[in-house]
């Protein structure tokens, strides 16, 4: 249902939606292409500072002024994600592009995602206790 809201196919869905956390999310490039076929989509530029290691994601609407949007090494320590085992010691620099390239996007097409965020954000989201399950049985 929530690909058929944003505009994928049946199987664009399952290849691209994973519930995570009970939240849908996407995977990356799939939100990119949600996004790059919105008729209002202007451009995107995506850029990596091996200095700095830091990500940079610029998007614009046609018409629009440029949002640009950074993520780095240091703003991935400060959120306890630099050290996670799993992608971000295995692909550091790639997750740092994903986080930079979601937060970009979803700031300027908010309507072209419906409220999802990435796959690589929902898998770093803390668990959520069920609210109103069944008793504690001690």
């Amino acid at each position: 249902m929530m690909g058929s809201a944003v505009g994928l196919n049946p199987i664009q869905a399952l290849q691209n939606i994973a519930v995570i956390n009970g939240r849908p999310s996407i995977y990356g490039d799939a939100l990119a292409a949600l996004v790059q076929n919105h008729p209002a989509f202007g451009g995107i530029e995506e850029s990596f500072d091996d200095k700095t290691m830091t990500a940079t994601c610029t998007v614009w609407r046609k018409g629009g002024t440029h949002h640009t949007q950074t993520f780095s090494q240091v703003d991935a320590q400060t959120a306890g994600l630099w050290s996670k085992a799993g992608p971000w010691k295995q692909y550091p620099k790639r997750m740092l592009q994903m986080r930079a390239r979601g937060f970009a996007l979803r700031s300027q097409f908010a309507d072209a995602l419906a409220g999802l965020i990435t796959r690589e954000e929902a898998e770093d989201m803390p668990v959520e206790r069920e609210v109103g399950g069944a008793a504690d049985p001690a």
